[in-house]
């Protein structure tokens, strides 16, 4: 199945509220604690959009969501979402052919997939309630982490944007966090873009905003599902998935 997008009407109008300007739109509320906005990205004859979600660090917290939970190797991020009773929910890290996660997974404290030795991959962890990135050298929290996954590249540290990123097209998905430590997810529909490009739009202040921020899974695993008092918010893709950061109030 093909990347679907479904607006409810209060979403619908809510959206409609947003300058459509060929750059990126204000920030519109769309529960307390969490602010959304999209970047709209023209290449060629087509259009693509990014899609950013700002949530407040101290009404919101990440988790994830595992499909072994429900006895299942991969799901939907629907279902992971609506199962897991996850306000909003974008994919998780990498996996194997086996379906089984790659990299470090922890959530509420307890680690359920070890680190991976791999120098590319990143790990975004919430260390004493702040977001933290670290490389998988530096990897040494201060204290257990509440939450961590490991994927990669890191697009932005400390600001900046590594010069080793590679180029190629693609879906992106990704997670940030602002200088006062709110969370930004971010997802592109039907925008191929290469790491660096996406790396921009989650530092840029009329993207994301962030100065720090992680490469998900990307291709046809990027996907992403809100559910909330305004709306439902839907983007599909054709892959099944194994994990996914869900968001849940304090």
């Amino acid at each position: 199945m093909g990347r679907q997008w479904i607006f409810a009407i209060k979403l619908i109008c809510v959206l409609l509220s947003l300058t459509a300007t060929s750059h990126a739109a204000q920030w519109s509320s769309l529960e307390p604690g969490i602010n959304y906005r999209q970047v709209h990205i023209g290449r060629g004859d087509s259009e693509g959009r990014i899609h950013f979600f700002r949530l407040d660090h101290k009404r919101w917290q990440l988790r994830l969501i595992q499909a072994r939970q429900f006895d299942r190797e991969t799901a939907t991020i629907k279902f992971l979402a609506q199962e897991g009773h996850a306000r909003l929910a974008i994919n998780g890290g990498f996996f194997g052919a086996d379906f089984k996660p790659l990299g470090l997974r922890i959530s509420a404290g307890k680690q359920l997939n070890p680190i991976k030795r791999i120098s590319w991959w990143g790990v975004f962890a919430i260390v004493l309630n702040k977001p933290q990135l670290f490389s998988f050298k530096d990897y040494a929290p201060a204290a257990k982490p509440e939450f961590a996954i490991q994927s990669g590249p890191r697009l932005v540290v400390a600001g900046s944007i590594p010069s080793t990123l590679k180029e190629g097209l693609d879906e992106r998905a990704g997670i940030g966090a602002t200088a006062d430590g709110d969370f930004i997810i971010a997802i592109t529909e039907r925008a191929w873009i290469t790491t660096t490009e996406f790396a921009q739009w989650m530092r840029s202040s009329e993207g994301g905003g962030c100065i720090n921020a992680l490469n998900l899974d990307g291709g046809h695993s990027a996907q992403l599902y809100y559910e909330g008092t305004k709306g439902q918010m839907s983007f599909e893709n054709s892959s099944m998935i194994v994990d996914a950061i869900g968001v849940y109030p304090k």
